[in-house]
């Protein structure tokens, strides 16, 4: 009778795991991501984009928010990553990378990434729970009035320290 028993166990749980490994391949990612990002006023356009099992590429992807274009990548993968949902673009030499735990936290990585609007460099290594933890170095700020030439922000959880240069002043 325990033998039935843990048979049909057995034989549901792995009705259950097929299921959800099958919903996951047939669910249309990208369709379901740009769902998401629409709802929260963020608008993705790329040139093509290609589903595989857990994620999704994009090549020339452009993001706009408040009908302004903010960010651009060569190319763009989201999908899951072990604890999460994962983001790699790069766009030239740089990159940028982003993890969301399942827990909320994020950790975002820029190396020389250079496709921000309004900032010509952008290197990084920020993370955020609790508090904001990291360094942020912004070179050649575009306010739309003046050019900031870097800002360098150390954060420590709920403070933080950092300098701004702008032409021959330097501010900390």
């Amino acid at each position: 009778m325990k033998k039935t028993f843990s048979n049909i166990l057995l034989a549901l749980l792995m009705v259950i795991i097929f299921s959800s490994v099958t919903v996951v391949a047939l669910v249309p990612k990208a369709i379901l991501i740009d769902r998401i990002l629409m709802e929260k006023g963020i608008f993705l356009v790329g040139e093509k984009v290609v589903e595989g099992f857990t994620s999704i590429s994009i090549k020339d992807a452009v993001i706009y928010s408040g009908g302004k274009k903010i960010i651009s990548f060569d190319s763009l993968k989201a999908g899951l990553v072990f604890g999460g949902l994962g983001l790699e673009g790069k766009c030239g030499k740089g990159s940028l990378e982003a993890v969301v735990s399942l827990g909320g936290n994020i950790r975002l990585k820029a190396r020389e990434f250079t496709c921000a609007v309004g900032v010509e460099k952008f290197t990084g290594d920020i993370s955020m729970d609790s508090g904001i933890r990291g360094r942020a170095i912004l070179e050649g700020i575009d306010t739309g009035v003046v050019t900031i030439d870097l800002i360098d922000l150390v954060f420590k959880g709920k403070t933080f320290e950092g300098k701004v240069l702008y032409g021959k002043f330097e501010f900390e």
